[in-house]
């Protein structure tokens, strides 16, 4: 058609014929820029407004007169940029919408949280535009195993189990979690739960973690033939879908009821118990997820470093005072954490406690230590052997 035209009238023709594609991808730069941009909270009704339309969001609770709070406004606004449409990126002025702080529980400024469905997880990462960027990715699209037969999905968790007990890699999968559906379907409610703990749960939620059990997570279809897990009431039940079952350290382990497993909190709970051994052998990379951990009763064992090892030990090392706590602690499963305390490693337990003995070291120590909001009650009792009843 342009042949043998002038020079200057086939580059009009050219210029003509990409202008309407010019403009289209201009809008779109335009369009991905208005998305791009960090959104403002005033207030919590803004703030539910703005979540009322978005299932997932990054939120950012700062304040003007913080330093820290300054230095990172301007790399969240550059990982909006570098986040583009995947999620929108919300930033809040604590100190003006006080009730949104309040809310979400901030203790300090600036703060970070990855909120799904209303359920709001921390940021324990570097500040920077990359950190956000990795890991805003990361909870929102969340490693989740899916298999297309229950079986599969057995030897999947069972397998990831016994790896993690014979590994002591921190970044390796502690335990497996496994969401049986009589079909694998996206849309239902435990899915949507299982989703949520499985962003929180992984190696990418937390990398400045250090001490924390990570689970792995999925899906499967249908019932698995002949797998038997521990009930709440702690009898061995048959696994029948809809279920959840924990691959952990004491076996497998049962959530059944379908209304707790639509409950996004108590289902990341349930895999967070499960998944950590009944007796912990106490160390200095996982003191923070103990103390921190939401339960009720905290039980350290202050004892000889073969007493503290077996009583760690999977089936507590065949001493009669280490299965004793065993015990105790199966018993106390859903109320306490329990861990094993070298002694002669980590003597300033006994300082912080205020309870250092005088003299000889007892041979066995035991820390009952109830957590209230006011005060921890401190009951020793130095005289072995243990009693699991009591």
């Amino acid at each position: 058609t342009f042949a043998g035209a002038p020079a200057t009238a086939l580059a009009r023709s050219e210029q003509v014929m990409w202008r309407p594609i010019a403009r289209l991808v201009g809008l779109t730069l335009l369009l991905d820029a208005a998305v791009a941009a960090v959104l403002s909270a005033a207030s919590l009704k803004e703030y539910d407004a703005l979540l009322a339309e978005r299932p997932t969001a990054v939120v950012a609770v700062y304040a003007p007169w913080c330093g820290h709070s300054r230095a990172l406004l301007p790399e969240y606004d550059a990982a909006a940029a570098l986040l583009g449409r995947r999620v929108p990126l919300i930033k809040v002025d604590g100190t003006v919408a006080e009730d949104v702080a309040t809310r979400l529980d901030v203790k300090g400024y600036p703060t970070l949280f990855f909120v799904r469905d209303g359920v709001a997880d921390e940021f324990e990462g570097e500040r920077t535009a990359k950190q956000i960027e990795s890991w805003a990715k990361a909870m929102l699209e969340p490693e989740l195993q899916r298999f297309d037969t229950a079986a599969a999905a057995v030897e999947w968790g069972r397998s990831t189990a016994a790896s993690a007990a014979a590994s002591a890699a921190a970044a390796a999968a502690g335990a497996a979690a496994v969401l049986f559906q009589p079909t694998v379907e996206a849309s239902s409610p435990a899915y949507a739960a299982l989703l949520g703990a499985a962003a929180s749960l992984s190696a990418a939620a937390s990398p400045a973690a250090s001490g924390r059990v990570v689970v792995a997570c999925g899906v499967a279809a249908g019932s698995p033939a002949g797998l038997e897990a521990r009930s709440a009431s702690g009898e061995a039940v048959t696994v029948v879908a809809p279920a959840l079952v924990v691959f952990g350290p004491d076996g497998p382990a049962l959530l059944a009821d379908r209304e707790l497993l639509a409950d996004r909190p108590l289902v990341e709970s349930f895999i967070r118990r499960e998944a950590q051994p009944l007796v912990t052998l106490y160390s200095a990379a996982n003191e923070d997820t103990l103390f921190a951990a939401a339960a009720p009763l905290h039980l350290l064992l202050l004892a000889s470093p073969s007493l503290a090892k077996s009583a760690a030990s999977k089936g507590g090392g065949g001493t009669a005072d280490s299965a004793t706590l065993l015990r105790a602690a199966r018993a106390l499963r859903k109320e306490a954490v329990v861990a094993a305390v070298d002694i002669s490693r980590h003597a300033e337990l006994a300082t912080f406690f205020d309870i250092a003995p005088r003299g000889r070291l007892p041979p066995l120590v035991v820390w009952w230590l109830l957590q209230t909001q006011l005060s921890i009650d401190v009951v020793l009792c130095s005289r072995p052997p243990l009693n699991a009843a009591a």
